[in-house]
């Protein structure tokens, strides 16, 4: 298996995303900025786990990158979400302790926020299709 660093892009949407999902620890712009250097630096100790090596080295995301948008995310929105999550959890993942750590956490949070945000999520039966 081949990893990469994910790009200050990618960390800075997914916390942002956190934030407009209304995920409680995530309201101001420096927590959304802490959240992705956090994201950021896990990726880091991941590739650098993997190749030993690397020289690769990231700077620290400062609270006017973020965007901060106030509407709430469409569902294309919410695919991409889904998706960037799988891919940073799987560039994240090779360290020992990746999956209780804090970064992985926060990606199951937003997981589960993505369900709850589905169309007909609420409306739907709990159990089978049927209620059963």
């Amino acid at each position: 298996m081949s990893a990469w660093l994910v790009s200050k892009e990618h960390v800075l949407f997914m916390a942002e995303s956190g934030r407009r999902l209304h995920v409680d620890e995530l309201s101001t712009v420096e927590q959304v900025a802490g959240m992705a250097n956090l994201l950021w630096k896990t990726c880091l100790k991941s590739i650098k786990t993997r190749y030993p090596d690397d020289t690769q080295s990231i700077t620290k995301i400062v609270p006017s990158e973020c965007t901060m948008r106030k509407e709430p995310m469409s569902l294309k929105e919410l695919a991409q979400l889904a998706k960037s999550i799988r891919c940073y959890q799987y560039q994240s993942c090779e360290f020992e302790r990746f999956y209780k750590s804090k970064a992985n956490k926060f990606c199951q949070t937003l997981q589960g926020y993505i369900c709850n945000t589905l169309p007909g999520y609420d409306d739907a039966h709990w159990g089978g299709p049927n209620g059963e």
